[in-house]
């Protein structure tokens, strides 16, 4: 080797170590058929190629030299239509690998020459399609691996050179149309795997140093006389109590609980009819009568058939339920219902029902508010505008459920 400039010293290379014999390579499975290749697609024409440019000196290894302008590179001429593949026949089966011999150790490397100016890369046609890709074949086991030789010692590396002015990188040209992809064949199956290589053996490890002696540990010192326990002084004088702060606000009342089962009430009816007195001269309204009782309780009684009487003052609920019945029809006639409370009509305490049909009937049921006192009594009135009307009690066989009253009335404490 020559150097046109100053060269640094060369150290020897040491010599490589021989490399074991390689283990047996096991027999290659049999290769799948090949699938058919499709069709590839047209390919587009190539550019013109243009002038390379001159290759440039070739500096000395140790010291690159500066690389020289990089020319221009031709662009590549149109490149014409490849035919079509024809099929692939199968491939045959390939034999047993031989043992490889012992590799030689590698020479010198010769100097590199000046790399000449790189042309500019034509435009690249575009890539016809790619045809469908074979079966692939079942796969052989692999040979058992032979032990790896001891490896030399490395040489010295010389210094390297520095690295001279890359040229300019001429323009890239327009990449084509990429074809489309055929169908992947199926994949064969996967050969059984060789046997492996015999582990080389581990050296041996050296020896671990003797441990230093322990010292020696100081005598453990007395332990001194416990003391003895002190009195229990006394107890402190309990402090003042301290003053009760002020008393929250009242929080808003809650809502009034639910009111309980009346203890004061009573439920009368009637299995009579009983006509209603017309509104003729001299005529007033008739308090209705009840000859049954469905609860009497608390003080309540009832008086002439018609007096329900009540033995302590309080607010109390009362209701009516009356079978209205009209004998005759043809015209509109009315009822009026009202309250008497002893012997006096109650103001505002009047309602009335209309009736125009022939045995037309009506069921109102009719609720009151009242303040009682000790002793009073309750009446309920009724007067007609004709003489054809009453309430009316049934008793019919031939009418689903029990028997219907004439009347029915109750009072309760609220």
């Amino acid at each position: 080797m020559t150097c046109n400039v100053r060269c640094p010293p060369v150290t020897p290379v040491g010599t490589i170590g021989v490399t074991g014999p390689i283990g047996t390579t096991g027999a290659t499975g049999w290769t799948g058929v090949t699938g058919a290749t499709g069709a590839i697609g047209w390919t587009g024409d190539t550019g013109v190629t243009g002038v390379t440019g001159w290759t440039g000196v070739t500096g000395a290894t140790g010291a690159t030299g500066d690389t020289g302008v990089t020319g221009a590179t031709g662009w590549t001429g149109v490149t014409g239509a490849t035919g079509a593949i024809g099929w692939t026949g199968d491939t045959g089966v390939t034999g047993v690998t031989g043992w490889t011999g012992v590799t030689g150790s590698t020479g010198a490397t010769g100097d590199t020459g000046v790399t000449g100016v790189t042309g500019w890369t034509g435009v690249t046609g575009s890539t016809g399609a790619t045809g469908d890709t074979g079966v692939t074949g079942v796969t052989g086991w692999t040979g058992v691996t032979g032990s790896t030789g001891a490896t030399g010692d490395t040489g010295v590396t010389g210094v390297t050179g520095w690295t001279g002015v890359t040229g300019s990188t001429g323009d890239t040209g327009v990449t084509g149309a990429t074809g489309w992809t055929g169908p992947t064949g199926w994949t064969g199956a996967t050969g059984d795997t060789g046997v492996t290589g015999v582990t080389g053996w581990t050296g041996v490890s050296g020896s671990t140093g003797a441990t230093g002696d322990t010292g020696v540990t100081g005598v453990t010192g007395w332990t001194g006389v416990t003391g003895d326990t002190g009195a229990t002084g006394d107890t402190g004088v309990t402090g003042a109590t301290g003053w009760t702060g002020p008393t929250g606000w009242t929080g808003a009342t809650g809502p009034a609980g639910r009111i309980g089962p009346a203890s004061i009430a009573a439920s009368y009816y009637s299995t009579e009819s009983q006509n209603i007195p017309d509104n003729s001269p001299g005529a007033t309204g008739a308090a209705f009568t009840y000859n049954g009782t469905f609860v009497q309780q608390g003080g309540v009684t009832l008086v002439s058939s018609s007096k329900i009487t009540v033995s302590k003052t309080a607010l109390y609920e009362a209701w009516y339920s009356i079978q209205i019945n009209r004998k005759v029809g043809g015209n509109d006639q009315y009822v009026y219902i009202w309250i008497r409370i002893n012997g006096q009509d109650v103001l505002n305490s009047n309602g009335r029902i209309n009736v125009n049909s022939n045995n037309g009937d009506s069921l109102p049921i009719v609720p009151y508010i009242l303040n009682l006192t000790a002793g009073d009594y309750l009446e309920f009135v009724a007067q007609a505008t004709s003489n054809d009307f009453q309430i009316l009690y049934i008793d019919d066989a031939s009418i689903p459920g029990p028997t219907i009253p004439s009347i029915i009335v109750g009072i309760k404490e609220i």
